[in-house]
C-alpha cells in the first residue's frame, strides 16, 4: 500500500473521529501532515488497524496523532492537523441527516474510546 494511501487512511480516520466527536457540528479539513514515518512495507492482503488520537483541540484547530498497525507492529505514524469549520458552513443543512446515516454505517465495526455512536446520532 503506497505511503500516500496510508496517509489518506490516517486522514479519513481522523476526520471521522473529529466530526463524530463534535456531534457532526464541525467539519474537519486536513491542512497539514508532519513527521510521517513509514517503518515497514505494507503488502496486499495485510490487515491494518488505523488508530487516531486527539492530541489537542480548540474551536478552530485540532492536532491528531495517527498510527497504522499490522501484525502488532507500527508500520506508519504521523501527526495531522485539521482546520475545524461549522458543518453548515461547508454543507447544505439537508446533508446533516445523510451525514448521520453515513457515520453510523462507517462506525458500525469501529472501536471507539471515550466516544459512543450515540454521541453523534
Amino acid at each position: 500500500m503506497p505511503g500516500a494511501m496510508q496517509i489518506e487512511a490516517l486522514a479519513q480516520a481522523g476526520t471521522i473521529l473529529l466530526e463524530a466527536s463534535s456531534g457532526l457540528q464541525q467539519k474537519a479539513l486536513l491542512i497539514m501532515v508532519n513527521d510521517a514515518k513509514f517503518r515497514h512495507i505494507v503488502r496486499p492482503g495485510d490487515q491494518l488497524s488505523v488508530l487516531s488520537t486527539i492530541v489537542s483541540r480548540d474551536d478552530h484547530l485540532a492536532r491528531l496523532s495517527g498510527e497504522i498497525i499490522c501484525e502488532g507492529k507500527t508500520v506508519t505514524n504521523a501527526s495531522l492537523t485539521f482546520a475545524l469549520k461549522p458543518f453548515e458552513e461547508i454543507y447544505h443543512p439537508r446533508l446533516h441527516q445523510f451525514a448521520q446515516l453515513l457515520y453510523a454505517s462507517l462506525l458500525e465495526d469501529a472501536k471507539l474510546t471515550n466516544l459512543s455512536r450515540e454521541d453523534f446520532l
